[in-house]
């Protein structure tokens, strides 16, 4: 060093090298950690096993057997399969329903 005041810029980005070595390694570790958490997670439960559970905690009943509960998560995915079809239609602001609405009249 030419005075104690003073780096020169060898000096100066040998020194901001050495501070950031330690800071890459140490992301680097944590970006391994994340990556193995994102591994061990398991799998979310779909909508349909969460409504069933609901359903079997909110009603729970002897008459709940395997068979009920089965016809029940049929109703579910057969209702989530409708809802995506009618998300799927997209409407705008100034759509009218689908049917026509006509007062009834008796024949004269």
């Amino acid at each position: 060093m030419s005075s104690p005041d003073r780096l020169s810029r060898r000096e100066f980005a040998g020194r901001v090298a050495a501070g950031a070595a330690p800071l890459t390694s140490i992301a680097a570790f944590e970006s391994a950690g994340a990556q193995e958490k994102k591994v061990a997670e398991p799998k979310p439960p779909s909508p349909v096993d969460r409504q069933l559970e609901l359903i079997q905690q909110q009603y729970s009943d002897k008459r709940l057997d395997a068979a009920a509960l089965a016809e029940i998560r049929e109703d579910l995915e057969t209702q989530a399969a409708r809802s995506l079809v009618l998300s799927a239609f997209r409407l705008t602001n100034g759509d009218e329903p689908g049917y026509v609405v006509r007062a009834w009249r008796k024949d004269e």
